[in-house]
């Protein structure tokens, strides 16, 4: 029972104790001193910290603010520099918590750019397992246009094409899902007839073109070939002329691989050879290709192809 009386006494006490505010003494950078206010002075303050009795005082120079007990608030010079303060320190956690974002965000890009070269890796792999590397064509070298008339001396001369094998071998480099690289070599005759001989031309060529995949049945060939040598004969006369020269041209390739062969490494093929430089542009004396040159580059191939 006398425990039970010392509570219900005490409560009061211990209730207005808690309840009982303090003055706040905010200084410029940023030290918040709770307290009693007693006294201020136009240059300092007089205040008591709390549960003494002992006087301190402050410069007003060094204040920023005071929150008063009551509830009033008085403010001082120092208030822009405490603001400022506050500011920038807000600003620079900003600052300090984008770069934070910017570092996990670049780490994550890293990441998923590592995650994506590997996957593209292994998918590359997997076409490498699957995928045919060498390919070779057999087709038929066609002038185009396959009739022409050209002044050649200050005579017309004119070419008709003849019929002139062609064959290639290229090696299969991915790049891609969808386009491969490939360097190719290839040797082959183009023959042709003028008004008064017939001629073969002997080829050697470099290719490096993209093959692009458009579906599973046609793909897109093209590139850039370099041609030499090439040989002018007349070949239905003992004597003939021999001339080497290096021709540059745009080759543009179609393969088409029919839905009704079996085996999808058999292909039919369109190429197109479209000269656009030669070495050989002055007279070659009584040769009659003075002017044709870039016209005897100018060819059709049309064949079969085979993937191994």
């Amino acid at each position: 029972m006398k425990k039970l009386f010392l509570i219900l006494f005490l409560l009061p006490i211990l209730m207005i104790g808690q309840n009982t505010k303090l003055d706040a003494i905010i200084f410029v950078n940023g030290d918040t001193i709770y307290g009693n206010i007693i006294e201020v002075g136009t240059e300092e303050i007089t205040y008591t910290y709390r549960g003494e009795s002992i006087k301190n005082k402050t410069r007003i120079s060094a204040l920023a603010k005071i929150d008063f007990a009551n509830g009033r608030g008085q403010n001082f010079k120092g208030l822009d520099t405490f603001n400022r303060m506050i500011e920038n320190e807000r600003n620079s956690l900003i600052t300090k918590q984008k770069k934070e974002e910017w570092k996990i965000n670049r780490e994550q890009r890293e990441k998923e750019k590592l995650e994506k070269k590997k996957t593209k890796h292994s998918k590359i792999k997997e076409l490498y397992k699957t995928k045919k590397r060498w390919h070779f064509k057999l087709g038929n070298n066609i002038l185009i246009p396959f009739n022409e008339t050209i002044e050649q001396f200050k005579v017309n001369t004119n070419y008709s094409s003849l019929p002139g094998l062609n064959s290639e071998i290229s090696y299969n480099l991915i790049l891609n899902k969808n386009n491969s690289y490939l360097p190719s070599i290839n040797i082959g005759r183009v023959r042709y007839t003028t008004d008064n001989y017939n001629y073969s031309r002997t080829l050697f060529g470099i290719t490096n073109k993209i093959q692009s995949k458009i579906n599973n049945y046609l793909y897109l060939d093209y590139g850039i070939k370099v041609e030499t040598p090439s040989v002018f004969q007349k070949s239905n006369l003992k004597n003939y002329n021999t001339v080497t020269q290096i021709t540059t041209s745009i080759l543009v390739s179609t393969i088409y691989k029919p839905s009704f062969i079996n085996n999808n490494n058999y292909y039919i093929f369109f190429d197109i050879n479209i000269p656009f430089y030669t070495s050989i542009n002055y007279s070659l004396g009584d040769s009659p290709f003075e002017k044709s040159n870039l016209l005897l580059n100018r060819y059709l191939t049309i064949g079969f192809g085979y993937d191994f």
